[in-house]
């Protein structure tokens, strides 16, 4: 199954985002993932 990295990829991205937009700016990610 190939797209299961695609998956993670996508998933640690969102994970990084959250947790950048936690620190530093907080509506980039929730502009991003909504």
């Amino acid at each position: 199954m190939p797209w299961v990295g695609t998956v993670w990829a996508f998933f640690l991205i969102a994970v990084v985002l959250i947790f950048l937009g936690n620190t530093k700016f907080p509506a980039l990610p929730i502009k991003f993932l909504v």
